[in-house]
């Protein structure tokens, strides 16, 4: 029999954060002793039919992604109060802080964009659209490898298109400004391009003081690349991240392409010369150990 889980389950430790829906804490599964970030959520957030789906879409895509550079989620429980999800530990922060602090590296930036591009790419063959890809969103697992977490605006993508506006600001594709606009996988595609840029420049390309600025600023595609020390980093840039600053050629194939039918894919960005010069490959193979929940005990799935 499938065992039921609840709180009595898990020691609970300090808190890890707040986001839209609830609080992340430090949990221990007293059977196993496995370490994991327990999510929990107030029903109270989802009293609607809309929001009350939108939790079960997270639930139903997180549950079946099983990549070394996505945060797992192992399992959720509810009870009259509130809905639990358990998630894998990842405890380094996120990359938005991470950039907080220093510049970084060439290789860490290479490294964390082919990882990046990795998840992506594993999403996109499976026909998921992630839809808030940003700095807060990519969290540091144990050996440093890069981990995409909250599938909260996440959408499976067949045949036709979706009409909503979700994400973050500073990392929306232009057709994600539009509530009457048509979006597809290639919306992660723009985002994968602002966090790279921002990552070997140290800034975002669109964010300005006011939101209708950036707004503009996305619309527009206008991007300024400022001093890059780095002259592969730079040339990559141009190449790869916004084809722009070459000539102002809106057409040529690149991550912020206006145009989305012009931006490559996410499995293409891995092959790029800088990144495959610089990337530290063998990270994307690292599993912690929390990984192994399913070789360690099976918890969930026995009694």
């Amino acid at each position: 029999p499938i065992k039921r889980w609840s709180l009595n389950d898990f020691d609970i430790g300090k808190n890890l954060g707040k986001g839209r829906f609830g609080s992340v804490y430090l949990a221990r599964e007293k059977r196993s002793r496995f370490v994991f970030s327990l999510k929990i959520m107030s029903k109270l957030h989802f009293s609607t039919p809309e929001t009350m789906q939108q939790l079960q879409r997270e639930i139903e895509i997180q549950s079946h992604l099983k990549h070394p550079n996505i945060v797992r989620l192992y399992g959720y429980f509810y009870d009259d109060k509130r809905v639990y999800a358990i998630l894998e530990y990842v405890p380094n922060g996120d990359l938005a802080r991470e950039m907080q602090k220093f510049r970084f590296t060439t290789k860490r930036s290479a490294t964390y964009v082919y990882q990046l591009s990795s998840s992506l790419s594993y999403c996109h063959q499976r026909n998921v659209i992630h839809r808030d890809i940003n700095p807060s969103n990519a969290l540091i697992g144990l050996r440093g490898e890069l981990k995409v977490a909250d599938f909260g605006c996440a959408v499976h993508s067949p045949a036709s298109k979706r009409t909503a506006v979700w994400g973050t600001l500073a990392y929306l594709a232009p057709e994600m400004t539009s509530m009457d606009f048509m979006h597809d996988f290639r919306c992660d595609i723009w985002s994968l391009g602002a966090v790279a840029f921002e990552m070997i420049t140290g800034f975002t390309p669109f964010k300005v003081t006011s939101e209708k600025e950036t707004l503009d600023r996305i619309q527009a595609c206008e991007v300024d690349m400022g001093p890059v020390k780095c002259l592969k980093a730079a040339e990559f840039l141009k190449r790869v991240i916004s084809a722009n600053f070459q000539a102002n050629n809106l057409k040529e194939p690149c991550l912020l392409q206006r145009d989305y039918t012009q931006r490559i894919r996410a499995d293409e960005v891995p092959n790029d010369p800088w990144v495959a010069e610089n990337a530290e490959k063998s990270l994307t193979q690292c599993r912690a150990a929390l990984d192994d929940w399913e070789a360690a005990k099976k918890c969930g799935q026995q009694n």
